[in-house]
This record gives structure tokens, sequence and C-alpha cells, in this order.
């Protein structure tokens, strides 16, 4: 999937909370964690999420980072999934 057809797509996403954790699988065993850390707008007043990054392959954590997506983007990436407890 590309990144101009994560950003076209309409959906109905979960809604973006600071401290709430999503999650999609990639591929087999493979699977993206973000867990929201702050909500922000740009100088041009287009919304932000930053968040903690996790890439875990068969359970073990490949790497780890934190990042800033414009808020279509990241519902884009995690439009189809529920969000993940605290603590799972």
């Amino acid at each position: 999937m590309s990144f101009l057809h994560i950003l076209g797509k309409k959906t109905d996403a979960p809604s973006i909370e600071i401290g709430c954790r999503y999650s999609r699988c990639v591929h087999t065993g493979l699977t993206e964690k973000a867990e929201v850390v702050a909500m922000t707008q740009d100088a041009v007043g287009i919304p932000h999420v930053q968040f903690n990054y996790c890439l875990e392959r068969y359970g073990r954590i490949e790497m780890t980072d934190r990042r800033t997506l414009a808020l279509e983007a990241f519902k884009g990436m995690f439009a189809n999934l529920a969000k993940v407890e605290a603590g799972a």
C-alpha cells in the first residue's frame, strides 16, 4: 500500500486520543504498534499526532522510535483497527 493511497482513504477510523495504543499486523509475524503521546498543529493548522512507534517481529521488538504524522495519515495507517487496552 502506498503512502498516497493511505492519504486518500476515507474510512471510519477509531478516535485518536492521547494515551491510547493502536496496533496493526503488517505481515505474518510483523506488527506495528503506536502509543499516542501528543496532538499538535503545525504553522498552517494541520493537526498532527506524535506517537511512540514499535515494530515487533514474532513478539520480539525490532525497532522503537518517536514519530509524527499528520492526523489523517495516522488514521489511514490504523483505519480499521480497534484501540489496544493499556497494559496489553
